[in-house]
Formats: structure tokens, sequence, C-alpha cells
């Protein structure tokens, strides 16, 4: 069984600008997007956002948006049929819903001694001074591909309602 959560698309590209290298190069040869009329490191986040949110869409059973994860996984619980109480899953998803910025802990010494000085400015960057998210941004690096990530990110979120 196969679930897809998907993040809204401004947080998660920007986010995906800190990536290490190696991990950049193993999307890149996954071959999912195409990548090669991406000049800056934005446009290819765009495309590798699209690109590999499409592809878990066709693959999964079951769909929600983080932000809707307190409802929206329940579906595949139960398929699953874990005996998961839906109001004890509530209860859970609001304790933990206050967690730290995962940017930051990103920047923890037990991770960041082993990586490399451009990525951990780039995670620097994200965790403490963030680029502007915003759909503009995206639209100033290619407008037709945020048009395309827009309508999928909208499409998704009608589908997902519960």
């Amino acid at each position: 069984m196969v679930g897809h959560q998907l993040r809204h698309p401004l947080d998660s590209i920007m986010s995906l600008m800190t990536y290490h290298s190696n991990s950049r190069a193993f999307i890149e040869r996954s071959g999912l997007g195409d990548f090669r009329h991406q000049k800056k490191l934005l446009g290819w986040c765009m495309v590798h956002w699209l690109s590999w949110n499409q592809f878990a869409y066709e693959k999964a059973e079951f769909h929600w948006i983080l932000d809707n994860v307190e409802t929206g996984i329940l579906p595949m619980f139960d398929a699953l049929e874990w005996g998961i109480d839906d109001a004890e899953w509530k209860r859970m998803c609001q304790l933990t819903s206050n967690t730290r910025n995962a940017a930051k802990a990103r920047l923890e010494w037990k991770r960041i001694h082993r990586t490399p000085p451009r990525v951990f400015a780039r995670r620097l960057q994200h965790a403490y001074f963030p680029v502007e998210k915003s759909w503009q941004s995206l639209a100033d690096i290619d407008e037709t591909l945020t048009q395309e990530i827009k309508s999928f990110y909208d499409t998704f979120r009608c589908l997902t309602k519960s």
C-alpha cells in the first residue's frame, strides 16, 4: 500500500535548495524530471518537486496534504487495519504540531561536520535567513513551470479535502 503526503510547494521547494550534491545526483539519475533547461538551483528544485510529486501521485492509493495529516491519513490507516484510534492519532498530531524548526535541526554538529561548506551555507541561510517564499519568486525563474506547480497543488488539494 502506498500513501502520498504532499507538502506545500513553496515550503518544499525552498527546502530542496539545501540538498547535498549526492542527493541531487541520485535525483537526476532517477529519470524523473527534465533538468536540462534549468540554469538556477531554484529552477532545478521546482522541476524536482513537480516531477516527483506527479510520479508519487500516480503510484499512491492514498493522498493527503501535510497540513491535513491529522485527518487526511486516516483512510489509509483504516485500510491497513492497524487499529489506530482516530482520536488518539489527532491528539498525537496536536502534541507534535509545535516541533522545532527542522531546518535548524539540520545544523546540529552531528549532522554538519561532514557537510560540504556550500551545502552548509545554504542550510544556514534556509534556517536563519530564508529566501522569500512567494509564487512570484518561482515565476521569476520559470513562469510556465510555476503555473504547472500551482495547478498540480491546487488540484491535489481539491481531491484530498476531507
